[in-house]
């Protein structure tokens, strides 16, 4: 059971709005935009998580890395199933993206709803930074923690011409990560349903100083997703 399951974050934000299709590939034949790209405003490039996209005129970029300090306990994995897409700024952002999602995870398994390293992944005052409090809130305050694997598969990210801004779209399968009761240690929710899928969009602003560091705007986080069923 996670509180993601049922919780939706702010609208995405003005500062890049996209319209992006449900766990579908990157580059199928949908009229997503982006908007609110000040210093540039043709058209977004579209790129799937694939190792087969085609490359970029920049350097492929090594995938980002899970940050060490955002290491879990031994019985809670959170698994990205997606290779690192080829361009740069692609890249970034998505693996920036799941270290937001692994900086939640981290604040409800230390029971700190002002998780310090969420402020690095998620923008200071924004809808994302209020999202992840919330989640991290609920837990502590349910006396619950996570347990289990929580897997993350069919990414989209599509980025902006002027490469400062990207909306990143996941599905999330939660039927193996259960809420534990600190106390007695008992699990709860642990049957699969519909609410067991959850298709993530978050929204993520490239860090001014940082070169590779993206930060998360806003979060969308739509349950029942069965169209990530597999």
């Amino acid at each position: 059971m996670r509180v993601h399951c049922g919780a939706t974050a702010a609208a995405l934000t003005a500062t890049a709005v996209l319209t992006l299709s449900a766990c579908g590939g990157g580059g199928g034949g949908g009229s997503d935009t982006i908007d609110g790209d000040s210093a540039n405003t043709a058209s977004p490039t579209a790129t799937a998580a694939s190792p087969t996209a085609s490359a970029s005129a920049e350097p492929t970029a090594p995938p980002v890395t899970q940050d060490p300090n955002l290491a879990l306990p031994g019985d809670l994995k959170l698994v990205f199933d997606w290779p690192a897409p080829t361009g740069h700024a692609e890249a970034a952002a998505l693996g920036n993206a799941a270290n937001f999602m692994r900086s939640i995870a981290h604040g409800i398994v230390k029971r700190n709803v002002n998780e310090p390293l969420v402020a690095q992944y998620a923008q200071p005052g924004g809808s994302a930074a209020a999202y992840a409090r919330t989640q991290i809130g609920q837990a502590v305050d349910g006396g619950w923690t996570e347990t289990g694997t929580d897997r993350f598969y069919r990414p989209t990210v599509k980025v902006t011409s002027a490469k400062t801004a990207a909306t990143v779209g996941f599905c999330d399968f939660q039927g193996k990560v259960y809420g534990k009761d600190v106390r007695s240690g008992k699990l709860l929710g642990t049957a699969v349903t519909d609410s067991s899928y959850v298709y993530f969009t978050i929204v993520m602003a490239k860090f001014p100083a940082g070169a590779d560091l993206w930060q998360a705007v806003s979060v969308d986080a739509k349950a029942k997703a069965t169209q990530c069923k597999e």
